[in-house]
């Protein structure tokens, strides 16, 4: 999130906590693939369905990013039931582990000090 706008969401498939065997996709807010290969320390393979609380996590995310008014990944957790928020995470991956078409992609967000003027 930059503020409140979304420039990617980012499913992630964790059977285990070995990086190598997790998958992960980019999306845009639409969920339709980003065709970057923008982390690629992760498998990447666009195999994922829409979570049925999609329009509910944007709609969170988007409320949360506009209280923010910053650069903040916001990760949520979906399950049948429903969806649970994880975490703020300032510096995805520690900053590093981006190809130079993912840095070039999330940079076109960047505005200001924070990310967001």
């Amino acid at each position: 999130m930059f503020g409140e706008q979304i420039a990617a969401i980012q499913v992630i498939d964790r059977p285990s906590k070995s990086q190598s065997e997790q998958s992960h996709y980019f999306y845009d807010e639409f969920f339709h693939p980003i065709p970057i290969d923008i982390l690629p320390v992760r498998e990447s393979r666009d195999a994922f369905q829409k979570s049925m609380h999609f329009d509910d996590m944007k709609r969170a995310a988007i409320t949360l990013g506009q209280a923010l008014n910053m650069f903040m990944r916001i990760d949520f957790y979906t399950s049948r039931e429903g969806f649970y928020f994880g975490e703020f995470t300032p510096t995805p991956e520690g900053g590093s582990g981006y190809s130079e078409d993912g840095d070039r992609f999330l940079g076109t967000y960047w505005n200001g000090e924070e990310g967001v003027v």
